[in-house]
């Protein structure tokens, strides 16, 4: 074989670091800003902590009694932030999304294929790491979870905006 060992390896090195640019230029597209990652980071993370230790999975919740307990977990979180004057109770996308993914890998998935605590915070930490750029899958998450928590970002701006701009008008 005439390519040898070191060039191959020259080659994946060589192909990694395309990927990593192209990744980091998806990010550059998106406007990502970098402070907000860390807020929604700890949104995740609240809203992991309230499910994992306040669900009783002792098979006698219902479909109802689940959706129930999966929306006061997220207003309670939501009422965390409010203190911080954010509000990301009316963002019904992200709702919706947290929801369905702790349906289809929590609440009605198998016992066996069920994940620890630690693995649920350390998974969504890695999602939400914009530095953790390795894994494609993760970006598209990323960049998919980021937007939406960013609407809420973006319409309380938009709202402050024209108050202003109506306030200057007057």
């Amino acid at each position: 074989m005439w390519w040898g060992c070191s060039n191959f390896h020259h080659i994946c090195f060589f192909m990694r670091n395309v990927l990593l640019l192209q990744v980091m230029d998806e990010i550059r597209k998106q406007i990502v800003v970098f402070d907000r990652v860390e807020l929604y980071s700890d949104f995740v993370s609240n809203l992991i902590h309230y499910i994992f230790h306040y669900y009783i999975d002792d098979g006698s919740f219902d479909d109802e009694d689940i959706d129930k307990f999966y929306d006061w977990c997220y207003d309670k979180v939501c009422a965390e932030f409010m203190e911080e004057d954010i509000d990301f109770s009316k963002n019904n996308t992200l709702r919706q999304y947290f929801k369905t993914y702790f349906n289809e890998n929590y609440f009605y998935a198998n016992s066996s294929l069920k994940s620890t605590y630690t693995y649920y915070l350390d998974n969504w930490k890695s999602i939400l790491d914009p530095q953790n750029v390795e894994n494609n899958k993760n970006i598209d998450t990323f960049i998919l979870v980021y937007s939406m928590f960013d609407k809420t970002i973006n319409n309380k701006r938009l709202i402050k905006e024209k108050i202003s701009i109506d306030e200057n008008n007057e």
